[in-house]
């Protein structure tokens, strides 16, 4: 046996001299800062999110993962995958040992209860993989092929870690994915070829397109780095993107400006998800991409059959042409949470002109034969005026025939259940949406008369000051440049609606462990830019997560004692007392005695 293995050995180091040059493409590098700066972080994140019981985590993971007492806990620990061609994916573990290879190698196969073989030029081979000692640190691997491509120099040097702080840090290269999306994409489309019809062929060109344009987008991102970090705010998560040079997204993000101050209102502390960002530019060849990725999605809509996109794709290219003007956005749900409030804004030099191209096509019959199809009604527009501004608004209403129709032709069955559950979102959008343009921007409103009229009040200040959430989420994340964009979610906000629709909305104690939510700072996000490379930070705060995970422990406990009340009661249903001699030989008449459910006295 041990034979076999220094055979197996030599065979692999020989191997590497014959690897093709275009073996393999490193695509993505998980790393840990160290193990001692990983158990720092836990124990901080157990203070920091009142968790005690993470402060176990370490312990329980230098018990229970094979070797890791044998690692230096103070150097990187990292795992390097690879792609290998044909759909393989490699795999390669690299660290220090604490003392020596050996020693490592032997804690790490202790379970097996087998010897380690002795190395050939610095490789060992074991039972479930191979290692691979390079200076101080060690390689592992479970095959030959994934350890040669490190050891051969047939791909590019192992990456170093990320300069971002956090003891956990991810290296990926979105470029290099692109030979896997390709495959991909030829095991689809080979699927999609055997259905016949003409559906089928749209579908295949969309999704032909949407790969395509994946793949060219990843293509032009050389690098992307993320980490994670515990801090006293809460769950920092950063992040680095380094664009292909000469590229498409590389022109973009050098065209990036910062948000004016206008739209950084948008960035609203009484909403559920907000958003701002600053202009751009995008090139002519990617809006030309844009238009024809839309004309197949309406092509291939159900509701479009038979119905003359012509006015809908001019419209929605004469839109992308528009695109790269700054833009805010805040939403959230009425008092009642039985409607959707929306305002936006989007910076256009022409506003006017695009909304009243934008009014023309909701009269072209076209729009209104593809509304009565989807099941909705769009009433007249009506004009009114707000500080010499025109405002065009109209309503949208809800067609149960036109619905049950639609659903039917989709294949489904167009019972009340599903027509009523449908019915209740599509309302929750129909009520006062409201258009105007500003001198330099197309607003948008829906929920009401206000909120389109507090959009306008917006943009029209001369002299905006930075809003305050705007100016709380810059101090929180600190970014080294103004932010092109900043954006908010307020995570329990989310999380009180989803518990109010579950199906233990009615609960006492679903409704008591909710009522005690407190209103939380939401998750927020900020991107800047340092040159053409986009640096960003979002931050998921201490007290949103405290507060879930107060929910989860509440809700956990209460579900508890109901089992165990629910169990007491089945318990007492069933006690049987002892009846002497009887006692104990049969259950069934004597549980039926103690209910009193049995008077035959030849039984007894």
């Amino acid at each position: 046996m041990k034979t076999l293995r220094r055979r197996v050995a030599v065979v692999s180091l020989l191997a590497v001299s014959v690897l093709p040059s275009v073996a393999a493409e490193r695509v993505c590098s998980v790393y840990l800062e160290s193990i001692s700066a990983l158990q720092m972080q836990v124990q901080k994140a157990s203070e920091v999110f009142a968790s005690p019981e993470l402060g176990m985590f370490p312990m329980m993971m230098t018990m229970m993962v094979p070797g890791a007492s044998q690692v230096n806990a103070t150097e990187p620990v990292s795992l390097h995958l690879f792609d290998l061609g044909e759909g393989k994916v490699g795999a390669v573990v690299e660290l220090t040992p604490a003392t020596t290879p050996e020693m490592f190698l032997k804690s790490l196969i202790a379970a097996s209860g087998k010897p380690l073989d002795p190395s050939v030029d610095g490789r060992f081979v074991f039972d479930g993989g191979l290692a691979q000692a390079r200076g101080p640190r060690l390689l592992l691997a479970k095959d030959a092929e994934s350890l040669d491509l490190c050891v051969s120099g047939a791909v590019p040097a192992l990456p170093p870690m990320p300069a971002l702080e956090g003891a956990i840090r991810v290296a990926l290269a979105p470029s290099a994915m692109v030979p896997m999306l390709r495959a991909s994409q030829s095991k689809v489309d080979a699927m999609m070829a055997t259905c016949g019809g003409a559906e089928a062929q749209q579908a295949r060109e969309m999704m032909t397109t949407m790969f395509g344009l994946y793949m060219r987008t990843m293509g032009q991102i050389n690098a992307l780095s993320m980490s994670v970090a515990v801090q006293s705010e809460g769950l920092m998560i950063r992040s680095h993107l380094v664009p292909v040079s000469g590229s498409t997204v590389e022109g973009i993000i050098a065209s990036m400006q910062p948000i004016p101050a206008a739209y950084q209102s948008f960035v609203d502390a009484d909403s559920m998800l907000s958003f701002a960002s600053g202009s751009f530019v995008v090139s002519d060849q990617l809006k030309r991409q844009m238009g024809r990725i839309y004309a197949q999605f309406m092509k291939a809509s159900p509701i479009m059959a038979d119905v003359d996109i012509t006015a809908f794709v001019a419209e929605m290219q004469y839109s992308i042409d528009a695109l790269g003007g700054a833009m805010g956005i805040s939403g959230g749900f009425t008092v009642d949470e039985r409607r959707i409030q929306m305002q936006m804004a989007m910076g256009m030099p022409e506003a006017a002109s695009y909304l009243r191209k934008m009014l023309a096509l909701m009269q072209e019959p076209s729009y209104q034969s593809m509304m009565a199809k989807s099941g909705m009604k769009v009433s007249e527009p009506t004009t009114r005026d707000y500080k010499g501004v025109p405002v065009y608004a109209f309503d949208l209403s809800v067609d149960e025939s036109a619905l049950s129709t639609m659903i039917a032709g989709q294949g489904g069955a167009p019972d009340e259940a599903s027509i009523a559950s449908i019915k209740a979102v599509m309302e929750m959008f129909t009520k006062g949406y409201e258009y105007a343009a500003t001198p330099q921007s197309v607003v948008f409103g829906m929920g009401g008369p206000a909120v389109v009229e507090k959009v306008i009040d917006r943009m029209t200040l001369v002299d905006a000051e930075v809003a305050p959430e705007a100016a709380r989420i810059q101090a929180l994340l600190a970014p080294s440049a103004r932010p092109v964009s900043i954006g908010r979610f307020a995570l329990l906000d989310a999380v009180r609606m989803v518990a109010e629709m579950s199906p233990e909305a009615g609960s006492v104690a679903l409704s008591t462990a909710v009522a005690l939510l407190p209103k939380g700072e939401g998750i927020v996000s900020a991107d800047w830019r340092e040159g053409s490379e986009i640096r960003s930070a979002l931050l998921i705060p201490a007290t949103d997560i405290k507060a879930i995970s107060t929910l989860a422990k509440s809700m956990q406990s209460a579900f508890v004692d109901d089992a165990v009340e629910e169990a007491d009661g089945r318990e007492g249903m069933t006690v049987v007392e002892d009846d002497g001699d009887d006692a104990g030989t049969g259950s069934q008449g004597d549980t039926a005695d103690a209910v009193g459910g049995n008077d035959n006295p030849a039984e007894k």
